[in-house]
């Protein structure tokens, strides 16, 4: 869509505007004029209808309200109450200007509220009438139950009592019988001792026959007493006496003379006496007996007597009480105001003598549960008594509100009748304004019809602008797709060189360069760093744009990520010597779910701006959590720095693409201003928020918050153990080991290779739990002492201690290791890399005591060392590169320039550890040929992606075709490296040269070079360990040797710098293995500060002598000898610079390329040496093949 088209649009769209504005402002006239005639008639029609509105909304009220009066009902009230409100709220939305409708409708509204509050109340008084005439009933019926209660206490009280009276009275009955016969018995035995005295002046016989009829008597008597049934009877006495009746009897028949034997006389007389006194005392008991019974007859008789009063008293409260309840229901139920007072009344009355009649018989009542009864009885009567007048009054209450409601309804109704009346008449008189209202429409459609005209008109102008906006949409939408292609393509464009830039400068920066040649590569090295951060940046931006940044919900790490993020931001805060803190607050949890990639991308964004714009001072890095709920938490990040600042309009631009604070900024400062774009972008993209304050010359501080979830499972059990020593006996290499325990949620791991320094940790647990992995690669004494050592430390504490044995057959000594009774639990499962950490997790939660086996192959990691790796490239750069940097690290190397290539070479041979496949190659790229080989062909080795694409889509893409990791370019050597470790760890195959040739051969070849370094006191072979066994580097260390020392005076009247010097020349010679030099200082140092002066020229001895020996040499330098070279040395270097091979270079800038330059004129070594700077592969073969051709 052109400008000219864009015009000829604006101004029709402009003269259309115009004929609109004048349809409407001839609309606008006709709808006021209108308005003015309609509005009276509206007005009057409004409030007419609101008046009717309110009366039929009042009736319905009316009528609910008679219903609930009638039915008591909640429905009801709550239907009356919403009409009540509904005729309310239609007053309320009335209004007019009219001074007498507005009187009108306030004294409504005053009146209808008046009639709803009184409805209200009356509603609630009611409910409170229904609770207490609930509450009144249920006392009366309670004191109803307590006086029959009363009453049937008295019934059984006088029941009991009467039968008492009974019992008594044939008690006395008894004992008045019993009286009579003990009388008898006692006169009887007065005329038997009578006649006894007499007994001399009697005739036997006579006496014989009085005596036996008395005794007779006697006896009938006593068996008549006995038959008695008497409450108390002396029975012991009673018998004893017709014992003794029967005994006088029996003697009185078989006597012959009396007369004749005193003795017997007066024997027989004693036991009438005795008789005659028993006699006596049963007639006395009996008497007593019987005195007792009468009392008791009379005070039961009076008790009686007193049970009846008491029962007439409780039977006369009851009939109150049922006249009270037979009142009150009475006083419900009647609907004349005088007889409900009458009945309230004579309730009252009654409820109050009942309380005094309590009080009556409270003093009568004897029983402790009669009082009891009535002491409960009291304050339910009074209870009764007081809910009673509480609904009297409640009662009387309603019967007023009542009455006020029908005033206030029927006040309204005449209100509203006026009301009405007076709209009626409005009404009629604007009814006149019909015939002009005719008129006004026939106008009105004329207008219509014209602003229809125009809105056609500006439809199809419209249609016409949307049409072409579409086209140029869909010609910037194509534009922002070819945007997104062309950085995809660049991308790989740009990376593919820049991975020759920096792999190249790290390889030449590893080699021998001057330090001139240094400084110029490493400009190289790290402006192509920078370039990439550029360009990543870029791609970064682009991807957020085209909306193709996923976020993922991982777990991870957050101090493993932040000793990441340390890592990098402490060197770049050292570089400009700013005070950088980290501070991460004790709440946060360790583990944490979310995008750590991204949130490592916002705190290197952020921290590397506070650095970046902060001079001098320091910055600082705050890291806490805001709470959430559950398991979700807002991670809050703040970066606070001491650097330049921004004003206001600054902040405001500040999250704008491509800009920075301003133009002197970006000069200043560098950069793209993406940064901040992207760290907003990403922290919206994970529902963040960001913030930032700042004063122009006073820093600033960004605050970013992220909400995130944290990971409470394996770290709850990892919790018990925050502390984990890893303890080896220092023969096995454990660094793998060691790095997948970091992996952990273990906050410290610390490595310990000298089992002999246990006691130090162990000791340590009484402070904080520890898990103690032992690593016995043999179970021999040293490690039993060791452990024993450590356990003993650990009796009072909570630590654990795993042990990893590498012997099956050892892990009986440890089974059998008793400690204080505790022994260790052997785990079948054999530990391996992938299992580790839930076994250690797993078993420390049931035993405190475990045991292992493991093979420690498993864990080495960090070598590639004897792979075999096939490596599928194009770009013959990046193949010279990949396979020089393989081949420094004894990696077997087979190059493959294409997927087809590949693919031959994997039919006749699979023994590789790794592919390394690029992605875009021609005949057959990198993903159909990963598809191949993982489908078709079955084979199942690794397949590593070097590629420069880092888009999202792109790492799908691979993974789809099967491809199992990822290696970026540029190349990162460490990171490639770190990445092959982790596929290859021990390779399956043994293509390495014979290590055993090579080091022999090696030894033999060192020893050959350096034979004149045999000599005592030099170790030879420690010296070439320590240069990791280049023979270059311990050339130049020998000569930097002899250069530094072959002049120096070591010994110095300052104490200070001579202890610096031999400590200096101590270290020095113990690193290149000269051992008499580096006794001779130690023993110096020991006795310092005192000056053996004998050692010290024994040491100046030794010093000229080694000198001397390596200048005699002429190492490096020091004359025209150089090391030896052969035809084939120089071929080597020629077969490597016509195939383009780095290594022509790295050879060519070390101690061989400097002999052969000794054999070159200055001009032409001048030319080599220029070659070599530029990469000039081709001029380096035409002037060795010029110069040593005849070799």
């Amino acid at each position: 869509m052109n400008d000219e088209h864009v015009d000829s649009s604006i101004d029709r769209s402009n003269k259309i505007t115009l004929g609109f504005l004048l349809v409407v402002v001839i609309l606008m006239i006709l709808g006021v004029t209108a308005w003015k005639s309609l509005n009276k008639l509206f007005s009057a029609v409004e409030r007419y209808d609101g008046a009717s509105q309110i009366l039929i909304t009042l009736d319905r009220a009316r009528l609910h309200e008679l219903s609930y009066t009638r039915d008591l009902t909640s429905d009801a009230s709550k239907e009356a109450l919403h009409y009540m409100n509904e005729a309310l709220s239609f007053a309320s939305s009335l209004d007019s200007s009219e001074t007498n409708f507005n009187n009108n409708l306030n004294s409504i509204k005053n009146e209808l509220e008046r009639y709803r509050d009184d409805f209200v109340s009356y509603v609630s008084l009611n409910d409170h009438l229904s609770s207490s005439k609930k509450s009144m009933v249920q006392y009366a019926q309670n004191s109803s139950a307590l006086i029959d209660r009363l009453r049937d206490l008295q019934i059984d009280y006088i029941s009991a009592d009467t039968s008492l009276t009974e019992k008594l009275y044939l008690e006395i009955i008894n004992s008045s019988n019993a009286v009579s016969l003990s009388n008898n018995i006692y006169s009887s035995a007065l005329l038997l001792n009578k006649k006894h005295e007499y007994l001399k002046l009697r005739e036997s016989n006579d006496l014989e026959q009085n005596e036996l009829q008395i005794l007779k008597s006697m006896h009938n008597d006593i068996h008549a007493l006995m038959e008695l049934e008497t409450v108390y009877f002396p029975e012991d006495e009673v018998k004893k006496l017709l014992q003794l009746i029967e005994e006088y009897t029996h003697v009185i028949e078989s006597r012959v003379d009396t007369l004749e034997n005193s003795s017997t006389f007066v024997r027989y007389n004693k036991v009438l006496k005795d008789i005659l006194k028993l006699s006596s005392s049963i007639k006395k008991e009996f008497g007593s007996i019987n005195d007792v019974s009468l009392r008791k007859l009379s005070s039961a008789q009076k008790l009686l007597s007193k049970r009846v009063v008491i029962s007439e008293q409780i039977i006369l409260l009851a009939e109150n009480v049922n006249i009270a309840r037979q009142a009150d229901r009475d006083f419900s139920l009647s609907n004349d105001s005088t007889l409900r007072d009458d009945y309230s009344f004579l309730v009252m009355d009654v409820l109050t003598n009942i309380d005094s009649d309590i009080n009556n018989i409270k003093e009568l009542v004897i029983e402790q549960d009669e009082k009891e009864l009535l002491l409960e009885l009291k304050p339910v009567i009074r209870k009764y008594n007081r809910d009673f007048r509480y609904v009297y009054d409640i009662s009387n209450e309603i019967s007023t509100i009542s009455k006020r409601m029908v005033s206030s309804a029927i006040r309204i109704d005449f209100i509203l009748l006026s009301m009405r009346d007076a709209r009626a008449r409005e009404m009629k008189e604007a009814r006149d304004l019909a015939s002009f209202i005719s008129f006004g429409g026939a106008v009105f459609v004329f207008s219509i019809a014209l602003l229809g005209y125009l809105v056609r008109k500006s439809g199809n102008e419209l249609q016409s602008l949307t049409e072409g906006l579409k086209r140029s949409n869909d010609r910037v939408s194509k534009a922002a797709e070819a945007k997104t292609n062309f950085l995809a393509m660049m991308s790989h464009e740009i990376r593919t060189p820049m991975n020759a830039i920096i792999g190249m400068s790290y390889l030449a920066l590893e080699g021998k360069l001057s330090i001139k040649e240094r400084g110029y590569v490493e400009k190289v090295h790290n402006s192509a760093n920078l370039l990439l951060g550029i360009i990543n940046d870029v791609l970064d931006f682009s991807k957020i744009e085209a909306g193709k940044v996923v976020i993922e919900s991982i777990e991870f790490s957050l101090y493993k990520m932040i000793d990441s993020f340390s890592s990098i931001i402490q060197e770049r805060a050292k570089e400009k010597n700013l005070e950088l803190s980290i501070n991460i607050n004790h709440k946060v949890p360790r583990m944490l779910v979310g995008d750590p990639l991204r949130i490592h991308q916002i705190l290197i964004n952020l921290g590397s701006n506070a650095i970046t714009f902060t001079d001098t001072g320091s910055v600082s890095i705050d890291i806490d959590t805001l709470e959430g709920s559950g398991d979700d938490i807002f991670l809050k990040i703040s970066v606070k720095d001491q650097g330049i600042g921004m004003s206001q309009s600054q902040i405001e631009n500040l999250y704008t693409s491509f800009t920075q604070a301003d133009s002197t900024t970006t000069r200043k400062y560098g950069g793209t201003g993406l940064g901040l774009a992207i760290t907003k972008n990403l922290v919206e993209l994970m529902n963040g928020t960001i913030s930032v304050t700042s004063e122009l010359g006073n820093g600033s501080q960004f605050n970013v918050i992220l909400p995130l979830s944290s990971m409470n499972m394996n770290e709850s059990k990892a919790k018990t153990y925050e502390k984990l020593v890893l303890v080896s006996d220092g023969e096995l290499d454990v660094g793998g080991l060691e790095a997948e325990l970091k992996k952990g949620f273990f906050r410290t791991v610390e490595s310990l290779s000298d089992y002999r320094n246990i006691s130090d940790y162990s000791k340590l647990a009484d402070i904080e739990p520890i898990l103690f992995v032992f690593v016995a690669n043999s179970v021999n004494d040293a490690f039993l002492d060791s452990l024993t050592r450590c356990l003993g430390n650990l009796q009072s504490s909570k630590s654990s201690v795993s042990i990893l044995v590498n012997n099956l057959s050892e892990i009986d000594l440890i089974l059998n290791f008793d400690h204080s009774g505790e022994l260790f639990h052997y785990n079948e499962t054999l530990v391996k890399k992938g299992n580790l950490l839930p076994l250690l997790y797993n078993s420390f939660e049931k035993n405190r005591f475990n045991v292992f086996q493991f093979k420690n192959e498993t864990f080495e990691s960090g070598t590639i060392f004897g792979g075999r790796v096939l490596v599928v490239e194009d770009n013959a750069i990046n193949q010279e590169l990949v396979i020089e940097i393989l081949s420094r690290h004894s990696v077997e190397t087979v190059l493959a320039v294409n997927g087809i290539e590949a693919i031959d070479i994997l039919e006749s041979d699979t023994e590789f550890d790794v592919i390394l496949m690029d992605c875009q190659m021609p005949l057959l790229d990198g993903y159909e040929a990963t598809r191949i080989i993982k489908e078709e062909m079955a084979i199942d080795i690794p397949v590593l992606a070097l590629t420069a694409n880092v888009l999202q889509s792109d790492r799908l893409k691979a993974k789809t075709s099967g491809m199992d990791g990822f290696i970026n370019k540029p190349i990162v050597v460490d990171e490639m490296i770190h990445t092959l470790s982790e596929w290859i760890g021990s390779s399956k195959f043994k293509h390495v040269i014979d290590e055993g040739a090579d080091s022999t051969n090696s030894t033999v070849t060192k020893s050959n070079e350096f034979g004149f370094l045999k000599v005592e006191g030099v170790n030879l072979e420690k010296g070439l360990s320590i240069s990791g066994n280049k023979p270059e580097l311990f050339m130049r260390l020998l000569t930097n040797f002899a250069n530094q020392y072959e002049d120096k005076e070591i010994f110095s009247d300052d104490t200070e710098v001579f202890q610096i010097n031999v400590h200096t020349l101590k270290g020095v010679a113990g690193n290149l293995g000269f051992e008499s030099i580096y006794e001779l200082c130690s023993k110096i140092e020991d006795d310092m500060p005192n000056t053996n002066q004998f050692q010290v020229e024994c040491l100046k001895s030794e010093l000229v002598s080694l000198c001397d020996l390596i200048n005699s040499q002429s190492v490096i330098g020091k004359s025209n000898h150089y090391l030896k070279f052969g035809d084939n040395e120089i071929t080597e270097i020629i077969d490597n610079a016509k195939s383009y091979n780095i290594e022509a270079i790295v050879t060519l800038n070390g101690t061989l390329g400097e002999a052969i330059m000794s054999e070159l004129s200055d001009e032409v070594s001048n030319e080599l040496k220029a070659a070599i700077k530029t990469y000039d592969f081709g001029k380096i073969e035409q002037i060795l093949s010029a110069r040593f051709y005849k070799y």
